[in-house]
């Protein structure tokens, strides 16, 4: 700390820039930016075609994504038992809703209004 001045005191003798700017080691990075920069320059350029937007297919992707899913799914069993019960209740539910409707108009207003009230009540349980 006292050698770069960043103690208590923060004063150094020694000016850091410029013992920098005259030192050998500065020269040597000089001379290899500089042969990097020239090399680099004297190649052809690449152009780079982008086919998709993405790095990977569609169908690479959803196959990995399913398979995570399903892996996920299987090392939570009482995830996916809760969830299979909760549709096949769901499912009976909604079922015996049209089960033996009047074939009437009001009959098709109240199917309606349960169909779509219970669509609504799965959609708020399912997330």
């Amino acid at each position: 700390m006292d050698t770069t001045g960043a103690g208590a005191t923060a004063s150094s003798e020694t000016d850091w820039y410029n013992a920098w700017q005259e030192s050998e080691e500065a020269a040597n990075l000089q001379r290899e930016l500089k042969y990097m920069l020239h090399r680099d320059r004297a190649r052809p350029v690449l152009h780079a075609q982008r086919r998709s937007e993405f790095a990977t297919s569609w169908m690479y992707q959803f196959t990995t994504l399913f398979r995570r899913s399903i892996e996920r799914n299987w090392r939570d069993v009482d995830y996916l038992f809760g969830k299979l019960m909760l549709n096949i209740i769901n499912g009976l539910f909604i079922g015996f809703t049209y089960f033996k409707t009047d074939n009437s108009i009001q009959g098709t207003q109240n199917a309606a209004f349960v169909g779509v009230y219970l669509l609504l009540l799965i959609l708020i349980a399912d997330s």
